[in-house]
């Protein structure tokens, strides 16, 4: 258990504060204008964060495993099963609420950061 916090700390850092973010009640802007706004820079966030928590995965997973096709395929995995994960939390809360296009927003970060070790990692 040791050795894998070592390994994983700063991927389980980073969910941890995910989800501390994910679930605490957000105040709105009251102009339509600055929501919609808002909602752009959400999508942007969501794409970030799950870019960043499936590279930490990545990198973490390179560090105890050879087979880079493994490690491709599990930090896809645990990235989607996580940001599926916190969308169904937000979903039962009372104050948040689980959004599509916030899980494809994650799934498009998680994407693009998988199809960027594919190319330069699994090709070489």
């Amino acid at each position: 258990m040791k050795k894998l916090f070592k390994n994983f700390w700063l991927s389980i850092s980073w969910s941890i504060i995910v989800l501390i973010t994910s679930i605490t009640p957000v105040n709105l802007p009251s102009s339509h204008i600055l929501y919609i706004q808002l909602i752009q820079f959400d999508k942007i966030v969501h794409f970030l964060i799950y870019a960043i928590l499936t590279v930490l995965l990545q990198l973490n997973f390179s560090r105890i495993l050879e087979n880079k096709y493994f490690i491709l395929i599990l930090s896809f995995s645990l990235s989607l099963l996580y940001g599926l994960f916190i969308e169904l939390i937000q979903g039962i809360t009372l104050y948040r609420t689980s959004e599509f296009f916030d899980f494809t927003a994650n799934l498009a970060g998680i994407t693009t950061l998988t199809l960027y070790y594919y190319l330069f990692k699994c090709l070489q």
